[in-house]
């Protein structure tokens, strides 16, 4: 291995599990499959004097073929215990989806503002996947649940508004949603009988209108025999 090789395979950070978690996400392999040689280790105290543990990695030398060797359960759990140490994670699957759920201190560190982080750790382990060719089911990161309570809520709520549609005639709108709430809103609605939605807005956020079928209809016949105008959502 050259100068420049073995400079390349070096990480470095607050401590010696922070650099083996950058050179997973670097290197998009678990740490299990890594040689790790411990270079520098300053130990719990190195931040107070500025020092940085640092390692060098070997990666082995024949990657496996579509994605075989990967494991992506190891991979996150590397990125989450560089977080919290005591950070584990543990895995459900079902016909489409591997799901890989952190289990930690219960902060809710992993999830972040509205999901934030927890959107964020699903692409860093998406890319670290399509890397080593993964071609298993499709991968979901999930903490203390809530993806489900989202999703939960967002149910919930589109209910509660589309019965107000129902008792009192007026539309109703909900706030700015991505695209994967907006279909549980549609889907969601088209179980409350006589109430239908429609999306409004440009660009990956947008409201859900939801509206009595009549008045639907009214606001489609006011647009025949019209300039056409800008094509407005089919999202359904």
């Amino acid at each position: 291995m050259t100068e420049n090789e073995e400079r390349k395979n070096e990480f470095v950070g607050k401590s010696i599990e922070e650099a083996t978690a950058a050179a997973v996400l670097e290197l998009g392999l678990p740490a299990e499959q890594l040689a790790i040689e411990v270079l520098e280790d300053p130990g719990a105290l190195a931040s107070l004097f500025g020092k940085r543990a640092r390692i060098r990695v070997t990666p082995p030398q024949v990657p496996a073929a579509n994605g075989a060797g990967f494991d992506p359960a190891a991979a996150l759990c590397a990125i989450a215990a560089a977080i919290v140490p005591e950070a584990t994670v543990r895995t459900a699957e079902d016909d489409q989806h591997l799901t890989l759920e952190i289990v930690g201190d219960g902060s809710g560190i992993f999830i972040g503002r509205k999901g934030a982080t927890l959107e964020a750790l699903q692409f860093i382990v998406e890319r670290m996947a399509q890397k080593q060719g993964w071609t298993g089911k499709r991968l979901v990161v999930e903490s203390e649940r809530y993806r489900q309570r989202h999703a939960d809520a967002i149910c919930e709520k589109a209910r509660q508004l589309a019965e107000r549609v129902r008792d009192e005639g007026r539309p109703q709108f909900t706030e700015m949603l991505c695209a994967s709430d907006r279909r549980l809103v549609h889907s969601t609605v088209k179980e409350v009988r006589g109430v239908t939605t429609h999306s409004q807005g440009e660009g990956e956020m947008k409201r859900v209108q939801i509206m009595a079928e009549g008045q639907a209809e009214r606001r489609d016949n006011r647009g025949r025999g019209r300039a056409p105008s800008a094509p407005r959502s089919t999202e359904q």
